[in-house]
């Protein structure tokens, strides 16, 4: 569902900024469409060749770094 909120800032950021927000709805699909998705994701994860690496655990209450430090290895994935 898309709060008038979110839509607000995806229109300020296309219009006016450098940074593009993004935004996706995993339910919107039927089931039948996330069938087989899921499917592959399961395929992936039993063929080892989806493999979840956790790097750093944080507490709770730390989530506000835990959460910096996730967009930072994840912008570092994406420009290699």
């Amino acid at each position: 569902m898309l709060i008038l909120g979110l839509l607000g800032a995806m229109l300020r950021t296309t219009i006016a900024g450098t940074r593009k927000a993004r935004f996706s709805v995993t339910g919107v699909l039927k089931s039948d469409a996330l069938r087989p998705m899921l499917g592959t994701l399961v395929e992936m994860v039993e063929d080892r060749t989806l493999i979840p690496v956790i790097d750093r655990v944080y507490a709770l209450a730390d989530l506000i770094e835990a959460h910096r430090h996730m967009e930072r290895v994840t912008s570092a994935v994406k420009s290699s």
